[in-house]
């Protein structure tokens, strides 16, 4: 009797560890909703970990912000190029696959790999060296890389910010 008492608890405690594990899976590939979003905050650019594949491309300083605008993370970025010139944007993307209005004629389609990582494609005639990106923020939370590429595929290693 303590066998078969035996053999069903530990049954159970299979099947409910089974679920658990699963649970857990599901949990960590399941897209980010805005507000469980990592890179909800402030992220200044560190000029001197970041890098740049052409020149004309270096940005000595930035600064991000992302927040929460309803069920999309809106994000407001200001940037100084080398030669001084400075630009500032800011758009709102649910970040579902779906194709999006960016800024003036740009447009923005985004879709989260897991948590934190996003994956996006920022269809910009003014700048189209720069297309397809991946943003991710570490696993501890306190740094965040913008890795620009220039293929779809992102194997062609174009910028990292970070």
């Amino acid at each position: 009797m303590i066998s078969h008492r035996f053999m069903r608890y530990s049954c159970v405690i299979v099947l409910l560890s089974a679920c658990m594990v699963s649970g857990s899976a599901w949990a960590q590939g399941a897209p980010a909703r805005p507000g469980k979003d990592p890179a909800i905050g402030k992220w200044k650019m560190d000029a001197k970990k970041s890098r740049f594949l052409e020149p004309g491309d270096r940005i000595m300083a930035m600064t991000r912000v992302y927040s929460v605008d309803g069920d999309k993370v809106k994000v407001w970025w200001d940037a100084r190029r080398g030669a001084g010139k400075a630009s500032s944007h800011t758009f709102s993307a649910r970040c579902d696959g779906t194709l999006e209005p960016a800024y003036e004629n740009a447009q923005i389609k985004c879709s989260y790999r897991n948590r934190s990582w996003v994956d996006g494609e920022l269809i910009d005639d003014s700048d189209p060296a720069h297309r397809y990106y991946s943003r991710v923020v570490a696993p501890d939370g306190k740094s965040m890389k913008i890795i620009w590429f220039s293929d779809p595929e992102r194997k062609r290693l174009k910028d990292v910010l970070q």
